[in-house]
């Protein structure tokens, strides 16, 4: 018994730490494959991109690489998992979308790492050796997935929140990651118009909601389309507690501490990159009001007059939006972690990508 014990702690835990560092392997593979694949084309049999299945990686590893398959041995080598003695590891890659992930992409790899292990404790039950393998995929995806309005909560009630009375139409579609069987929720006599509406988790539609098409439940999650793009660096003030009452002015890029308010001034932006380091953004005139912060909440809502254009980042914070009119679309996306509509908003698609970004392709983990 005490040597039985003695094998879950340590055998259990030696395998324990090998799929770790095997998972680690694959992922680097994966990744590394895809990017390569992505720099030459991603048109299989050119540029040194390879689609077919289940290639043991050789025991020496091919330098300089000559494929994308190459480029995703060698990584997993370098992280540990070499295809030699014990450990053994696979590619497969093709295009269009990867077996059974139910996401569309353009171009995916997969890589399986295994690895027997001889067994010291066990061996006094009749276990002498086990297995530990770890499995990866990356794809290289459109960011936008046909959606522009991201509700990324993974299991929030009414992640997606209209009111009765509101009007949303969007030229492109809206993705509600969440769980919950009110992920998706209209309410009274609120009207959705969108290319499609996709939903993990439910919808719940009073009697008088009118909703076109009809919310597809039970999706497959998606990717943040923006989780691969970095973080600004930035470091001192530039400003500090930007108070504008009334005049006209016009602000430089740069650091903002303690955030910008605007009363009824008018402000124009130069272009660049403004970093708001605490306090947010808030503008209240008869033509915006504009409450921007970087914790729960923010809200977004104005009148006919209103113009806006690009993507409302915020993952991990709750928008109260509004915006445009039938006569004046706002060509926008949202990728938020919550949504409350609070007035009638009109968005215009953006298919070539160049005022969302969303159309950009991207490579990511998949699995």
């Amino acid at each position: 018994m005490l040597f039985g014990l003695l094998g879950l702690v340590v055998d259990v835990g030696w395998g324990y730490y090998l799929k770790q560092v095997a998972q680690a392997a694959v992922d680097s593979a994966v990744l590394a494959g895809v990017t390569e694949a992505q720099n030459n084309g991603a048109v299989c049999g050119t540029g040194g991109v390879l689609c077919q299945t289940d290639t043991a990686c050789p025991a020496t590893n091919v330098t300089p690489a000559q494929s994308d398959f190459d480029v995703a041995c060698l990584y997993a080598s370098t992280n540990g998992f070499p295809s030699t003695g014990s450990q053994r590891v696979k590619i497969s890659a093709g295009s269009g979308n990867p077996p059974g992930l139910g996401i569309s992409a353009t171009y995916w790899m997969t890589a399986t790492a295994s690895q027997t292990m001889g067994l010291s404790f066990l061996r006094v039950l009749g276990v002498s050796e086990g297995t530990v393998a770890a499995r990866a995929t990356a794809a290289i995806t459109s960011g936008s997935g046909g959606s522009c309005i991201y509700v990324l909560d993974p299991n929030g009630s009414a992640s997606y929140n209209q009111p009765g009375n509101t009007t949303v139409k969007s030229g492109c579609g809206i993705f509600v990651n969440s769980t919950a069987s009110d992920a998706f929720t209209v309410k009274g006599t609120g009207t959705v118009n969108s290319s499609v509406i996709d939903v993990v988790g439910g919808a719940s539609l009073s009697n008088n909601a009118t909703v076109s098409p009809a919310p597809t439940t039970g999706t497959s999650s998606a990717v943040d389309p923006f989780a691969d793009l970095p973080a600004p660096s930035y470091q001192g003030c530039n400003q500090s507690n930007l108070h504008l009452v009334s005049g006209s002015y016009y602000l430089q890029p740069g650091v903002y501490c303690g955030g910008i308010q605007i009363g009824s001034a008018t402000v124009n932006f130069a272009p660049g990159m403004y970093v708001i380091n605490g306090g947010g953004l808030q503008i209240s005139s008869t033509n915006a009001a504009v409450n921007i912060q970087s914790s729960a909440s923010s809200a977004i809502g104005g009148g006919s007059a209103e113009q806006f254009a690009g993507t409302l980042y915020m993952p991990s914070a709750q928008l109260s939006f509004a915006g445009g009119t039938a006569d004046n679309m706002v060509t926008m996306a949202l990728v938020v972690k919550q949504l409350n509509i609070v007035g009638n908003s009109y968005i215009n698609a953006d298919p070539t990508g160049n005022v969302t970004g969303l159309n950009r392709t991207t490579v990511s983990l998949v699995q």
